[in-house]
């Protein structure tokens, strides 16, 4: 595995991106922060994440257009999402958010032992996807030389 993962933050106001910043200094990972949608995508372009924490208010593309234009890029479709809102609290607003895939739907203001609790947990996932790819192909490598071997024998 290389490096620590990386967590995106997304949020039009620089004190909401500030005080997340801050809490996720606690977690093992790097931040990287956009403060629009359309900056988001740009980012998202040039790297992976093991998570995705979108404010849902944001001006020109909210967080649930944001998430669901994120969902068509191959390389992220299953990384994780998690909203948060301090506006969009009701029970329809937090069911768009899941339909718009995704994981969590936080209010704020946030407590920040959920959100790390919550944080800490997806990156473990994260860790644990990338090792089972690893030894998948490890083995996938294995079976392969196995082969070989097996069909010089069978021609010797």
């Amino acid at each position: 595995m290389v490096g620590q993962p990386n967590i995106l933050v997304v949020d039009d106001q620089k004190i909401n991106i500030l005080l997340l910043e801050n809490l996720l200094r606690k977690v093992k990972a790097n931040i990287l922060k956009a403060y629009s949608g359309k900056e988001a995508l740009e980012i998202i372009e040039k790297n992976k994440f093991a998570l995705m924490i979108f404010d849902v208010q944001m001006p020109g593309m909210d967080g649930f257009e944001l998430a669901s234009k994120v969902r068509e890029i191959e390389h992220c479709k299953g990384v994780p999402v998690i909203f948060v809102s301090a506006i969009f609290t009701d029970n329809e607003s937090i069911a768009r958010g899941y339909h718009t895939g995704a994981v969590d739907y936080l209010t704020k203001p946030v407590n920040p032992h959920i959100l790390i609790s919550k944080v800490e947990i997806f990156l473990e996932l994260y860790r644990q996807r990338l090792q089972a790819l690893e030894q998948k192909q490890s083995l996938e490598e294995e079976i392969s030389k196995l082969k070989k071997e097996i069909e010089a024998l069978r021609r010797s």
